[in-house]
């Protein structure tokens, strides 16, 4: 039995995934020797109160650049991903669909070229046209990871072959149960389930690693001491829109960035592989007097803290994408002068 008092996974869903993947050695991104050239990530914790006082973020790695296309261990995962990654797909799949699959293969490949590994998908129409767009790359050289959804699933037991099918490969690098709002989230029975599927699924090979979407501040703060979560999804931004803080708290957006801060910086120092969202907030900040500058900024700040290993931002152009990994470049050539 687990913790939730039910079969363990590989009784109760290993049937499901009934043919034999291939090795998990068998990915070269997985590999402590790959040849890629590695560079480490900021030390984890040490820069937070420091950015938090508007102080240089790399107060310690003078001369030491940071790339969007670094490549970073995400945690306990032990999956790899570059600095800056790519977010395709939204709620309804729009933001992909309305370029179509020639316009998607095309921002793709563009993200590929610029040494970006690291695809954060949601299920829907994203799915297919990555496989499309992806046709032909070696599937090693990157990293997927996506999500289960609730409640669209209302059978759970067969998303995970059907997340193969569409994207058309043996393994999924991670998927994601979210979003998740509660402390004792992990004993609900929609949650439970599919963190036993999950289980079981990494058992037999077909997802390499398994985390959480975070939606709230309850659930924010109960990811460190959960062994099973390797991944999370957290959002972060300078400004603190979007961010967590606790249930029925009348708290200005700062002091709630400044509430999530320290639980991010736990959850990562527990080994728990950390992907930004929100970074942009909604808007991209469109509505206020220096969108671009304010980008730059959520940049910095959120690569400043050390505690979030890639930035899987939604660009619905190249040129925003370009912008993206300039600004990572530009902050990070910052440390040659810090």
């Amino acid at each position: 039995m687990n913790l939730n008092g039910r079969v363990l996974p590989d009784r109760r869903f290993r049937h499901i995934f009934s043919d034999t993947p291939p090795r998990l050695n068998s990915n070269p991104l997985r590999m402590a020797n790959h040849p890629m050239v590695r560079r480490e990530f900021l030390k984890q914790g040490t820069l937070s109160l420091a950015v938090l006082a508007g102080g240089s973020p790399f107060p310690s790695a003078v001369g030491r650049r940071l790339r969007a296309d670094d490549v970073v261990t995400l945690g306990r995962s032990k999956l790899l991903a570059s600095r800056q990654g790519l977010g395709l797909g939204d709620g309804k799949g729009e933001s992909v669909q309305k370029i179509g699959q020639t316009g998607f293969t095309k921002r793709v490949r563009h993200a590929l070229d610029q040494g970006i590994r690291y695809f954060d998908l949601l299920p829907g129409p994203a799915h297919e046209m990555l496989a499309a767009a992806l046709k032909g790359v070696p599937r090693e050289s990157y990293t997927l990871v996506t999500n289960f959804r609730h409640p669209v699933e209302t059978n759970p037991a067969k998303m995970i072959e059907c997340y193969l099918k569409e994207l058309k490969t043996d393994y999924l690098d991670g998927v994601l149960v979210g979003a998740i709002l509660t402390k004792d989230w992990a004993t609900e029975d929609r949650w439970a389930e599919r963190r036993d599927l999950l289980s079981a699924a990494k058992q037999c090979g077909r997802v390499r690693a398994h985390g959480v979407s975070v939606h709230s501040w309850e659930a924010l703060n109960s990811l460190a001491t959960d062994p099973w979560v390797e991944l999370a999804l957290v959002s972060c931004n300078h400004r603190g829109t979007w961010m967590d803080a606790p249930a029925g708290s009348q708290v200005t957006d700062l002091e709630r960035r400044d509430q999530s801060v320290p639980v991010i910086a736990r959850i990562h120092a527990a080994g728990i592989g950390v992907a930004g969202m929100k970074v942009f907030s909604h808007s991209g900040y469109r509505d206020t007097e220096k969108p671009a500058e304010e980008r730059r900024k959520a940049i910095r700040f959120v690569l400043g803290l050390g505690t979030v290993d890639t930035l899987p931002i939604l660009c619905e152009s190249i040129e925003e994408f370009d912008e993206v990994t300039a600004m990572i470049n530009e902050v990070g050539s910052d440390r040659n002068s810090a």
